[in-house]
């Protein structure tokens, strides 16, 4: 029997990482390989997921290989992007401070004057987040046991994570028993985006740049598996996962009255109240038990899953999870799995929407003490439970060893859903309804072994895998940017020249996207990619490229200085000449090197201008009337090239897989200076000059 199991958790669908996105730490929450069959061949799976509520949407993209190296070793090799676009709840402030722009939801019966109620201080559209991730593992397999061992990097605009984990699986029993245990550590770098106007009203929220820090996370995971019988399963885990240092949230505020007698940081006066950054515990224990149940049921051929998650941490917060899940097969390979999700929380033991430092407040008769380094007012801290559902349906194709799935769920999160209740107002950003979809894919390469022998353009396993003469074709290829070398985070930056005390004068001119194509590994965008090669000797190919990249320009209006762009979409082309070699290893699997170099043809940057009353407050984010078009960047050409090494592993007759990786640079343009509307602004090229992309493609050979 397959058993599947996490390092740290239970058994999870990706729907519901997905759910967990904006919580859930990089790295340790990655599926471990489930002790199983090694691998014979190559698999490939790909995953979209789509999420979105009231304020913001995520976009999950997922791609993964899993490839046999020797008899008992495997490597698996994953990686994440996920996009987040929308708003936040900064805090919560008086009514009668906020412009109506970015006034949210009142907070009902919160203070005892009407005029001082509490409102959501909403950042508007102003998120574009995105998280790239790679990992890496090997799975070593010996008698009855398999052995993990996996590592990777994940970064945000404002966070990166270097993580790793070690697990073991132990079969006992006639392998009806498994147990199993694990370890993990990961390192996070938290540094804040500089903020910008659209965020929120400079004087009300906290000053980013000092809230930035590093935190560390242990986990230790236990597990047994057991097979009751042949229509009962089993699973019971065990989870302890130790988190220190800067665990706040550095773009929450926090709001109370009194006098600043503990020195918070950040603290700004707003007469009757004052605002300060929030502040968490630097240290937090959590515990977790799961059971999982799974009973056949033989008549229908289908099965019954339940899980049951408690887990309780030394915030004081303790949350329950039940699913229930019913998978029944169905003819011609059809799958349909309906489940229901109930999750619960309680509040943490510091968090309020509101605090005070005297012993009473006449205005907020709710307000919590205030106490040193704990308060936070995030509804994720808040109790709340949540209500779902979800179906999915799957289909397999036999002859193709390919496997389909599609997932579509709603749920829907309440102050009023959990078990306990708390007392005062409540939290109006905590009630909203989220809807996802997500579609997955999942295919092994091939059943059969690798060709012994080939024809005259094929060698043997003892030869070079492609002869003199052979062409070669790259109808696409994914690429992937899970390091960049260097400062620049943006890709084209447009910055208003005069000093203002209002922080990040400036914004990037494309929406931070990149998907498949040659272009996205060094521009942001969605692009596409061809390449036609030709072995002019034994294991020596030349090749040449062909591209092109779409970049969004970002087109909701953008405040920068005392006027507000639109920027247009664009079209970039690129073409490069390269050469591979490939060395010998008298194996399936062949190593090469090799190098490129292109020209990137970009079109005219251009931008639509409007008027924006910068200094007058209250037509806050109010855009003016459109002063005109104009040219950014005029056409030009840029140089680019890498360096690279990779690997081609033969899985058909003339069909091969390869997985690449390398240093790139590209050439940037020029920093210049522009006027419009009687404005000085600065364009630069903020994009980094090295990178190292990753690449995943599939070659014919002619």
């Amino acid at each position: 029997m397959s058993y599947k199991k996490n390092i740290h958790k239970k058994q999870k669908s990706k729907l519901d990482a997905l759910l967990g996105i904006a919580l859930t730490l990089p790295g340790l929450a990655t599926e471990s390989q489930a002790s199983k069959p090694i691998a014979t061949t190559p698999k490939i799976g790909a995953f979209y997921g789509s999420y979105s509520e009231k304020r913001y949407t995520i976009d999950k993209h997922e791609a993964s290989l899993l490839m046999p190296v020797s008899p008992d070793k495997e490597i698996e090799i994953t990686t994440v992007m996920d996009t987040m676009t929308g708003a936040s709840v900064a805090g919560y402030f008086p009514s009668y401070i906020l412009p109506s722009s970015i006034a949210g939801e009142r907070v009902g019966n919160s203070s005892t004057d009407p005029a001082h109620t509490l409102v959501e201080g909403v950042t508007k559209q102003s998120i574009v987040d995105k998280r790239r991730q790679i990992a890496a593992k090997v799975n070593y397999y010996i008698p009855d046991a398999v052995l993990s061992l996996d590592g990777g990097y994940s970064t945000e605009n404002d966070f990166q994570s270097f993580f790793t984990n070690a697990t073991s699986q132990w079969e006992f029993n006639k392998k009806n028993t498994v147990l199993e245990a694990g370890l993990g550590y990961a390192y996070n770098i938290i540094n804040p985006a500089k903020k910008n106007t659209e965020y929120l009203y400079a004087a009300y929220s906290p000053n980013y740049s000092d809230n930035k820090g590093h935190s560390s996370t242990y986990k230790l995971h236990l597990g047994v598996n057991q097979l009751i019988n042949k229509n009962f399963y089993v699973q019971q885990t065990a989870e302890l996962t130790h988190d220190k240092g800067f665990l706040s949230d550095p773009y929450k505020a926090i709001l109370y009255v009194g006098d600043n007698t503990l020195n918070w940081p950040d603290s700004t006066d707003l007469v009757d109240v004052k605002s300060g950054a929030e502040r968490r515990p630097r240290k937090r224990t959590t515990g977790a038990f799961v059971t999982s149940l799974v009973h056949y049921v033989p008549r229908f051929e289908s099965s019954l899953h339940f899980n049951y998650r408690i887990a309780f941490n030394s915030w004081q917060m303790t949350s329950h999870t039940f699913d229930l899940s019913y998978a029944q097969p169905l003819s011609y390979g059809w799958e349909l799995v309906p489940k229901v999700r109930y999750y619960s929380q309680d509040a943490a033991s510091f968090y309020a929407l509101v605090y005070k430092t005297s012993a009473t407040s006449a205005l907020y008769p709710y307000a919590k003490d205030l106490r040193r380094n704990k308060a936070s007012s995030d509804y994720r801290l808040s109790a709340l439970g949540t209500i779902g559902f979800d179906v999915t349906l799957s289909k397999k194709f036999e002859n193709s060893n390919l496997k389909v799935s599609a997932t579509a769920g709603y749920a829907k999160t309440s102050p009023t859903y959990g078990f306990s209740k708390s007392k005062g107002p409540k939290n109006p950003t905590a009630d909203y309804t989220r809807k996802f979809i997500a579609v997955q894919l999942t295919a092994d390469l091939s059943e059969k072994a690798p060709p012994q022998k080939t024809n005259d353009r094929m060698t043997s396993r003892s030869g070079a895998m492609f002869k003199q003469g052979t062409v070669t074709l790259q109808p696409l290829s994914a690429i992937l940017t899970p390091l960049s070398l260097g400062k620049g985070k943006k890709d084209t930056k447009f910055m208003w020249d005069a000093q203002f005390p209002v922080h990040a004068m400036e914004q990037n001119m494309y929406k931070n996207q990149r998907a498949l194509g040659f272009g996205d590994g060094y521009r942001n965008g969605i692009g596409y990619h061809a390449e036609l090669g030709y072995f002019v000797r034994d294991r020596l190919e030349l090749f040449t490229d062909l591209g092109f990249t779409y970049e969004k320009g970002l087109d909701q209006a953008t405040i920068i200085g005392p006027q507000a762009f639109k920027f247009k979409s664009r079209t970039t082309y690129n073409t490069g000449i390269g050469a591979r070699y490939y060395f010998d290893t008298k194996s399936t699997i062949t190593p090469y090197v090799g190098a490129v170099g292109g020209v990137e043809w970009q079109p005219r940057a251009k931008a639509a201008a409007y008027t924006y009353p910068f200094t007058d407050f209250t037509q806050f984010l109010v855009v003016g009337p459109k002063i005109g078009d104009f040219t950014i960047f005029k056409s030009q050409q840029l140089f680019n090239g890498s360096l690279f090494a990779g690997f081609t592993y033969l899985f058909k007759e003339n069909i091969a897989l390869n997985l690449q990786a390398g240093l790139q640079y590209h050439q940037q343009n020029k920093r210049r200076m522009i006027t419009i509307g009687g404005n000085n602004y600065t364009i630069s090229d903020n994009k980094n000059k090295f990178i190292v992309p990753l690449n995943i493609s599939v070659k014919f050979s002619f």
